[in-house]
């Protein structure tokens, strides 16, 4: 017997209410109530600083499929004219990146891993590959363009990108968000998530934040009103978890 149940959706609500025999209050989504640490300014500014005025493509929680995709584009990004950015792929399993660092150099792309050096790329890096754990808020901040992944590739489902909208960073993704359609939904109409197909259409999006700014062509203040209501779901839930407390320090 649960004391107390939220959903997070009206659909998973009814899928409750199958199960259950009751239909669940609607709260909202956790994973997007979740407030998210902001990276280290002094590090980002000094990271900033060691690659100079270079410009900083990221390829974020990628998976098999998606970090070929993000090469693609990096080579379509330069040879329309915008110059030489570093492409940072961020891999969601960290384990993959000695796969990854093969499938760069075997593009003629000069190539870091930074679980083996962690040093500032020099400018004759390509690509660097950020194959370490607890970093990606910090690549979010140093990005001028970001790819989100796992929805480029069918059977992942996406990832949450409340996180680079915390820190005003729009994001590309695929179209296969299906366990974050309400929120991809919300903030492609904010202008912070572009649902596309493919490396030409991440290199336009990338073109246009190189030229524009990873900030441009999103309405941020119905971003921060998005990401408030979100969190809206976390005072629901504290409030039921400590109102079946004070039950129980009563019954004892």
């Amino acid at each position: 017997m649960f004391s107390f149940v939220g959903a997070a959706d009206p659909k998973t609500a009814g899928a409750l209410d199958s199960i259950l025999g009751c239909r669940p209050d609607v709260i909202g989504n956790l994973k997007r109530a979740m407030q998210v640490k902001a990276a280290d300014s002094d590090q980002v500014d000094a990271w900033r600083a060691g690659i100079g005025r270079r410009q900083v493509l990221l390829a974020a929680s990628t998976h098999a499929g998606e970090e070929a995709l993000a090469l693609d584009a990096l080579d379509r990004v330069r040879r329309g004219g915008g110059g030489k950015p570093l492409l940072v792929i961020a891999p969601r399993h960290p384990e993959r990146g000695g796969e990854i660092v093969s499938l760069s150099e075997a593009r003629g792309m000069k190539t870091q891993r930074r679980s083996a050096d962690a040093s500032v790329p020099a400018a004759s890096c390509d690509v660097l590959v950020a194959d370490t754990l607890g970093e990606m808020m910090f690549w979010f901040e140093v990005a001028d363009g970001v790819f989100l992944g796992g929805a480029s590739v069918d059977g992942i489902g996406g990832h949450n990108p409340m996180e680079p909208a915390q820190v005003h960073r729009r994001v590309f993704c695929g179209p296969y968000g299906y366990n974050f359609r309400d929120t991809f939904d919300a903030l492609e109409r904010c202008g912070a998530v572009v649902i596309g197909h493919g490396a030409s259409e991440l290199a336009t999006f990338w073109g246009a934040c190189l030229r524009d700014g990873a900030h441009a062509h999103a309405d941020w203040a119905a971003v921060t009103a998005y990401l408030a209501e979100s969190r809206a779901a976390m005072t629901v839930t504290v409030g039921a978890v400590c109102a079946m407390l004070r039950e129980a320090q009563a019954d004892a």
